[in-house]
């Protein structure tokens, strides 16, 4: 087997940052280029390239350069994605199982969805994305759940830089109309992808929460219009959501309950809307935690 190839100046990068790591006073460029054994003209760029991403600041004191708080940042988002997917995945067996349909698990990233995880229908005709596919978030019932989750500013942002592209002729081409949909989610706690991102394919989100109440990524089940017809697009959305629930709990989440938002979503939209339930919504039953896990305690935020 051959060795894989190694870029100096990157391993060079690598170990400052390793270096900085274990120096809380920080290092200087001298100390640095001892280390790693380099001119110090070198290892001063390297610092500077550093602090330029964010990583490395320097004291205007000392003049000694230190590792940053980005770092602990993008090390925190790593751990808690591997902590949501471990935790979803024996709920997401589960949803497959029950519906023998594709699901889904997606997060943010720019304006586009991120697949991150899914179990696959075992039916012949099935949806099937491969783990990092891509796709545009305002078409997307994983993408309108995680939208709906952002603050107003970075939801303008949002739409600032968004195309807003036509896949069908049910997509939402407009700030002005997704943010209506978006109004819609939360009160309702979860989304539909009603053939907008593909003629025949219908689909339905819900959020997952960590411990502190953020949104952290989306569940979705999706299938073909012919299988999810809209009176069982509208119990599947009930379980979805109480499937996301679960899952939030399991990630220490403990801020489910009645709410005024919750009562006034007996206003379902017609699209949504059971014919068998006469007054006000069905409140889903969450899944059971699978055997042999025992749910988390809710962690305090303060």
């Amino acid at each position: 087997m051959s060795k894989p190839t190694v870029i100096r100046v990157v391993s060079l990068a690598l170990d400052s940052l390793e270096l900085l790591c274990k120096q809380p006073r920080g290092l200087g460029v001298r100390e640095l280029s001892r280390e790693l054994a380099v001119g110090k003209s070198t290892g001063h760029r390297i610092l500077q390239t550093l602090e330029a991403h964010g990583l490395a600041r320097q004291d205007p004191e000392t003049e000694r350069y230190l590792i940053t708080a980005r770092l602990i940042k993008m090390a925190s988002q790593i751990q808690r994605n591997l902590e949501f997917r471990s935790v979803a995945r024996p709920f997401l067996s589960a949803l497959q199982k029950r519906y023998d349909e594709t699901i889904f698990i997606g997060v943010l990233d720019s304006a586009d969805v991120v697949i991150v995880d899914r179990s696959d229908s075992s039916e012949p005709l099935r949806m099937t994305h491969e783990i990092g596919f891509r796709e545009p978030a305002h078409s997307t019932a994983l993408g309108k759940v995680l939208l709906a989750s952002l603050t107003e500013q970075e939801l303008t942002a949002f739409c600032q830089a968004a195309e807003f592209k036509a896949f069908t002729e049910k997509t939402l081409t407009s700030p002005e109309l997704l943010k209506a949909e978006l109004k819609r989610v939360r009160l309702l706690g979860f989304a539909l992808d009603d053939e907008e991102t593909l003629t025949g394919v219908r689909c339905v989100a819900a959020p997952l929460r960590n411990a502190l109440g953020h949104v952290v990524a989306a569940v979705s089940l999706s299938g073909p219009s012919v299988r999810l017809s809209s009176e069982r697009i509208s119990s599947l959305a009930q379980d979805i959501r109480a499937a996301a629930e679960s899952i939030s709990g399991e990630l220490g989440f403990n801020g489910w309950g009645p709410s005024p938002e919750r009562a006034a979503a007996s206003a379902i939209p017609g699209r949504l809307r059971d014919p068998n339930r006469v007054n006000g919504v069905q409140e889903p039953v969450p899944l059971s935690i699978p055997a042999g896990r025992k749910r988390r305690p809710a962690r305090r935020s303060d």
